[in-house]
């Protein structure tokens, strides 16, 4: 088996960390750097087998969201034991937004983990890198390459090879609330599909003028400012209309006619509509979405977290999920794809025992009975129809989310973040027309990804 050079791996150190550090969300982009850093060769064929032992094989998987995980693993020990192997699996929880550059220390000491789960904009900087064992050959012999949205898989190849795979999944969609929609003379029923019927309604609800049960207004539309938000929720708007950061090949074109076309449209709903409470340039998370619970905002973006939020904190709220909408007669709903994305270290002392538990990481024991069971969306597509979604069937917006949605693929996902918040920045300032804003964002974005 030959594995990356440790020397040259420590040289490629200060990129990942530098590209590691500044995750901004957990929740990600699509698109190739234009000059691809060079590759280290890795093997073609499936790592070989480790060789029986009657010493346990002790396997460490890290992640940020152990709690969540320990069941699955939990159980995977147990289907250990049952079969008579001395195999057990521990996860190491880290902080979210540390575990990146824990693991880009450890790859140059050689003391990494066994199995890495990964928020998925940051896998392109370490597969990129060499620190993970191509997978390709597993991956087909498993036949879970075509049961996962290509976009997705995406994410964890390079140079055409395989070394991550989706894992868990959360996209964005659009709540609405059903009570308003009825209260304007919407039918709740009826499926939005376009920009237009989406904007018709929003529109229908400003000018209804309607107040809560305490005298509050009621507003059409709430987005969070921050940066992460912004693509999470806004950026799938611009997809369907062909826009985008970054293009297939790595070139910037959020200055194209289709991103120009789509931001337009987009800001129009802030800014000229005026849809959205006062100072949207000001608004966080917290403050749309505690609006979308008091009954004070008709449409909001989130994750599927908030199903089960709502039970607690807005238990009366009657709303529904739907995709976002496409221009009339071009493009499809379109969603964001966040969440991990799991494979094994170069370095892994156990690779072979590391793509088993990946692999029932993969089947319903996980995706099912612990993902769908929770209220995530498994990654497969052959898992999507499941009996805990049946029950709830609003969680089925977020499966197809899962098969329709779209995530940038760059090494230079956080640094690309800068000029994006600052086009925003200057929309809401209202100084600049559109279009100048996107061509000076995109000249600073091609800077980052000529380096």
């Amino acid at each position: 088996m030959k594995t990356t050079p440790l020397f040259k791996i420590m040289n490629q150190l200060v990129m990942i960390v530098f590209l590691a550090s500044g995750l901004l969300a957990a929740c990600a982009p699509k698109a190739t750097p234009s000059a691809a850093p060079p590759q280290e060769t890795q093997p073609t064929t499936a790592p070989e087998a480790t060789q029986p032992s009657t010493e346990p094989i002790k396997l460490v998987i890290w992640t940020a969201y152990g709690k969540q995980l320990q069941s699955a693993v939990d159980a995977y020990n147990a289907k250990m034991r049952a079969e008579g192997k001395n195999i057990e699996v521990t996860g190491t929880e880290l902080a979210f937004e540390s575990i990146s550059d824990k693991f880009a220390v450890a790859v140059t000491t050689g003391d990494v983990p066994d199995i890495l789960d990964l928020d998925l904009v940051l896998a392109p900087g370490f597969t990129s890198k060499g620190a993970m064992l191509d997978i390709t050959d597993w991956v087909n012999q498993a036949g879970l390459k075509d049961d996962f949205n290509p976009k997705f898989l995406d994410l964890g190849v390079w140079d055409d090879k395989i070394y991550m795979i989706p894992f868990s999944a959360d996209v964005s969609v659009l709540y609405y609330n059903t009570d308003i929609f009825q209260k304007v003379g919407l039918d709740p029923a009826k499926k939005i599909e376009t920009w237009d019927e989406f904007r018709d309604a929003l529109l229908a609800i400003k000018q209804a003028d309607l107040k809560t049960d305490a005298g509050l207004p009621v507003y059409a539309f709430a987005a969070a400012s921050s940066a992460g938000s912004r693509m999470f929720c806004d950026m799938p708007f611009v997809w369907t209309n062909g826009g985008d950061w970054l293009n297939d090949q790595g070139e910037v074109i959020l200055d194209s006619p289709e991103t120009i076309e789509g931001m337009q449209w987009l800001t129009g709903l802030y800014t000229t509509d005026q849809l959205t409470p006062p100072n949207p340039s000001s608004m966080n998370w917290d403050d749309k979405m505690n609006l979308f619970y008091a009954g004070q905002v008709g449409v909001v973006c989130s994750g599927s977290y908030v199903i089960a939020e709502v039970k607690d904190t807005a238990p009366d709220l009657n709303y529904n999920l739907m995709l976002f909408p496409h221009p009339t007669g071009k493009g499809a709903a379109s969603s964001f794809i966040g969440g991990d994305m799991i494979g094994i270290p170069t370095a892994s002392k156990h690779p072979k025992e590391a793509w088993d538990f990946i692999v029932y990481a993969l089947s319903e024991a996980v995706q099912v009975e612990v993902w769908a069971k929770d209220g995530l969306p498994p990654v497969r597509e052959s898992m999507a129809k499941n009996k805990y979604f049946d029950e709830n069937p609003k969680y089925y917006a977020f499966t197809e989310g899962v098969k329709m949605g779209q995530c940038p693929k760059t090494v230079f996902y956080n640094e690309l973040y800068d000029p994006w918040k600052v086009a925003w920045d200057e929309v809401f300032a209202g100084q600049k027309p559109l279009d100048q804003i996107l061509e000076e964002a995109a000249d600073s974005m091609h800077e980052i990804v000529s380096r």
